[in-house]
């Protein structure tokens, strides 16, 4: 939360290219990554051997997303609004289109899939959601699944997909404070609404021809919270 430098700011922003730079250079981005060279602060990168290679596709839905419409204090829907920008969009497509890759795992600062909440996801953008599935159906990218945060919650939610399958979004935070009063309604979660402070992990056993992928919960002392629940067999 509050990751660009304000909460829940988007295109609107007035030192989002600062703000981008900063996070880059955290994370020892290399001067040479195209990512430098382009507006935002998307990129992607692959892990592994043919046969057992990840594709992790990191998004920026901040840099060009446009504002939320607020309403007696909630967001709500905007349905003309924009998350990824058009020129995001095109390099998403071209990412996923014909990949090679066994495992697609897509970061999204905000939830993808929740629609009951009334804070801050894609749900608050419909058709920009829907935007994702048809693309997730337009590519039939190999087992593709959607990590997020924001919401000082963990849960694990799915959601079957026409044309493509299941997908699922993997919420995990946070590590140093956690929203404990939460008893929210989501109806795609799998498992528990985990209020504790806690961490995601992700295990990908790739023993048998496909890849068995779970995701497990945990607190800072090992202990599970959640977990595992295998999404992949």
């Amino acid at each position: 939360d509050h990751d660009f430098g304000k909460n829940d700011a988007g295109s609107e922003y007035e030192f989002k290219d600062e703000s981008r730079d900063l996070m880059f250079e955290f994370l020892d981005v290399p001067r040479r990554s195209p990512a430098w060279q382009r507006k935002g602060g998307y990129q992607s990168y692959e892990f592994g051997e043919s046969g057992k290679k990840v594709k992790v596709i990191l998004l920026d839905a901040r840099y060009f997303r446009d504002g939320l419409v607020r309403a007696n204090g909630l967001y709500e829907k905007n349905w003309r609004g924009t998350i990824l920008g058009e020129s995001q969009w095109s390099w998403l497509e071209q990412e996923l289109t014909n990949s090679d890759a066994d495992l697609h795992i897509i970061s999204s600062g905000i939830q993808f899939i929740a629609t009951e909440h009334r804070f801050e996801k894609w749900d608050n953008f419909p058709k920009e959601r829907q935007r994702m599935l048809d693309l997730l159906v337009k590519t039939q990218p190999k087992n593709a699944f959607f990590l997020s945060g924001d919401r000082h919650i963990s849960e694990i939610a799915a959601l079957h997909v026409p044309g493509y399958g299941m997908t699922y979004d993997f919420t995990s935070s946070g590590m140093t404070h956690s929203y404990t009063a939460s008893t929210e309604y989501n109806s795609f979660r799998i498992g528990k609404l985990v209020t504790e402070k806690s961490y995601g992990l992700i295990n990908i056993d790739w023993s048998g021809d496909e890849p068995n992928v779970s995701f497990m919960i945990r607190r800072d002392d090992d202990k599970e919270l959640d977990g595992p629940i295998s999404i992949l067999k």
